[in-house]
């Protein structure tokens, strides 16, 4: 054992003289100076303080919310309904509303909280409340300018100035309201005030609108009465009416919107009765003057001796209306018809005197007809009567039918011409040179 411990130590020997003499030796360095740290003060650990003994926690009371506190809140957002919050401030309202629920919901297992939402709800109505009311004065105030602007438009203060400043002396009496704070009031008179000035201003408007209706119908009608001449035949109603028409200017400038709609009233009335009237005049005037025209000459034929187609001789008439053999003229083609014991003249008496009876009724047209009717009959009637005569001497180349054209201006007309003369010419057809005959002058055109 101690031989093995000796070649150990012997081997180990011989390994550091070798690596000592294969290594340069290299200086030492230096020893770096030695910087001494004094050595901390430790001050000693103050002995800790005994701790208090924990004082036992108060024993805390659980109020419960009152009926008082929940009818507040409700009492307070009814309010806020009643001044329209739902409408003019509804987010506020709305909000206080959920506050109120959510209390209602938590007021049996915690009380304060249900308090607390209680009188957020309270702050939120009355805040809801105040926000509505003010908007509805703000809404207020736009309609009562707008009102104003328009009511100014009209020149309402001229035309009604009463009823205008009894209507701007309600609004300043609103607004003292409202800063009073008397809200509830203030809306109250300010919903019937606006009610009241919508009334007002439609009425005027339509009063002034009317006016000049009555005034354009009243021009129209004037003018419609220039054109059938209602200066000629009813001159005292166009009087009348111009009249009124000027009243009504008149009074429309001096802003009696009343005296202008009654007189402008009455100038359209009394100028469309004119426009009525002068028509039916003129056509009554015309349709009188028609009949006493073709009267006279029914009383001038009276007179006359007519001569027949067959020559017989019919003495002037001392009553009217005696039968008398005489031609008829066809009322519906207008020619010669048959031969009748009724005359011409006695259909004209009949005509005429069925236009008398339209006449009265109104009816001037057909009373027209009827009395032009009988003046044609009775100037044809006429035509047949005898008068002075000519005589007439007849040529180789005369004829009863060139005769008639020459003297009459109508060659249908020679039966007169050979009746008047049956006492020489027999036979139409056979007249003779140096023949001399008589021709009735008032059958002469």
């Amino acid at each position: 054992m101690k031989s093995i411990l000796m070649i150990l130590i012997i081997v180990a020997l011989m390994f550091t003289v070798v690596f000592c003499a294969s290594t340069p030796e290299e200086p030492e360095p230096e020893p770096e100076p030695q910087v001494v740290e004094p050595e901390p003060v430790v001050e000693p650990e103050p002995e800790p303080e005994p701790e208090p003994e924990p004082e036992p926690e108060p024993v805390v009371e659980v109020i419960a919310v009152s009926e008082a506190e929940i009818a507040e809140a409700r009492e307070a957002l009814a309010k806020a309904k009643a001044g329209y919050a739902e409408v003019y401030a509804a987010d506020l309202y709305d909000e206080g509303v959920a506050e109120y629920e959510a209390a209602l919901d938590v007021k049996d297992t915690d009380p304060d909280e249900a308090r607390t939402r209680l009188k957020r709800a309270v702050q939120l109505a009355e805040e809801a409340y105040d926000a509505s009311i003010m908007a509805m004065h703000e809404r207020y105030m736009k309609t009562f300018s707008n009102y104003e602007r328009k009511l100014t438009d009209l020149e309402a203060d001229k035309f009604r100035p009463g009823e205008t400043a009894d209507l701007y002396a309600r609004s300043r009496e609103i607004d003292d309201l409202y800063n009073a704070g008397k809200h509830a009031e203030a809306k109250a008179a300010a919903d019937a005030l606006v009610a009241d000035l919508k009334i007002f201003y439609d009425q005027l408007d339509e009063d002034i609108r009317w006016s000049k209706i009555l005034k354009r119908d009243t021009e129209q009608y004037m003018d419609d009465a220039d054109k059938v001449e209602a200066f000629i035949w009813a001159p005292e109603l166009l009087e009348e009416a111009v009249i009124k028409y000027a009243m009504g200017l008149e009074a429309y400038r001096s802003y009696d919107l009343d005296g202008s709609i009654e007189y402008m009233g009455e100038a359209k009335g009394l100028s469309l009765k004119a426009v009525r009237t002068a028509p039916q005049r003129k056509a009554e005037y015309t349709t009188t003057s028609l009949m006493e025209e073709v009267g006279a000459e029914i009383d001038s034929a009276s007179t006359l001796t007519i001569m027949t187609e067959d020559g017989t001789i019919i003495e002037p008439e001392e009553d009217a209306g005696d039968n008398q053999s005489f031609l008829l003229l066809d009322s519906e083609t207008g020619v010669l018809g048959d031969v009748s014991e009724v005359t011409l003249l006695d259909q004209a008496r009949e005509l005429w005197q069925l236009g008398v009876e339209e006449k009265e009724k109104g009816n001037y047209e057909k009373a027209d007809e009827y009395f032009k009717e009988a003046g044609r009959l009775v100037h044809a009637y006429k035509a047949m009567a005898v008068g002075d005569t000519k005589p007439v001497h007849i040529y180789k180349t005369n004829t009863l039918w060139y005769i008639a054209d020459k003297e009459y201006g109508n060659p249908f007309l020679w039966p007169i011409v050979w009746l008047y003369n049956d006492d020489l010419i027999t036979n139409p057809d056979l007249i003779y040179p140096g023949w001399k005959i008589k021709i009735p002058l008032s059958l002469a055109y």
